[in-house]
């Protein structure tokens, strides 16, 4: 794969400048009572109201997925530890576990320092999605609709200057 062209913590990135694809390194306190965790995401798209579309990726439930057979992980993006160099281990993103977050939470991530673009990702990955997605038994139609509505937002809405 290229070297990735993506901004680093030291070059600050606009978020709204975020393309689709991209794995991003970010902590969040998911309010479970284990505080602020540093998580991998993948971004998606925009969503109009100053949003980042993303979906989380695992590498502690990767087992309890491949557990649960070929229809469930038919549905998943899969990536065998080492296959790119952000993901040490065996490592799937959960297209079912979506988030958006507001582009003031990734400034305030940039500015304490752990909002983090670690590489794109390969330029398969959307027909790959896609597949994914099409084959998914676990989402659906509204999710499916958020899914492709971020999609076509490949960047922000800037705000009047």
């Amino acid at each position: 794969m290229p070297e990735s062209r993506t901004p680093s913590l030291a070059a600050r990135i606009d978020p709204w400048d975020i393309r689709p694809f991209l794995v991003l390194s970010m902590g969040k306190d998911f309010g479970l009572g284990k505080g602020f965790e540093i998580k991998h995401w993948v971004s998606i798209g925009h969503w109009p109201d100053g949003h980042l579309f993303v979906f989380k990726t695992t590498a502690s439930r990767v087992e309890w997925y491949r557990s649960q057979g070929a229809p469930r992980m038919a549905g998943l993006v899969c990536y065998n530890a080492g296959e790119l160099p952000c993901f040490a281990r065996d490592t799937i993103v959960e297209r079912d576990n979506a988030f958006s977050i507001s582009y003031e939470e990734i400034r305030e991530r940039q500015r304490d320092r752990t909002f983090e673009i670690k590489q794109e990702l390969p330029a398969d990955f959307p027909a790959v999605l896609k597949n994914r997605i099409d084959n998914s038994i676990t989402l659906d139609g509204p999710q499916r609709e958020a899914i492709d509505a971020a999609l076509a937002r490949p960047t922000g809405t800037r705000p009047p200057r």
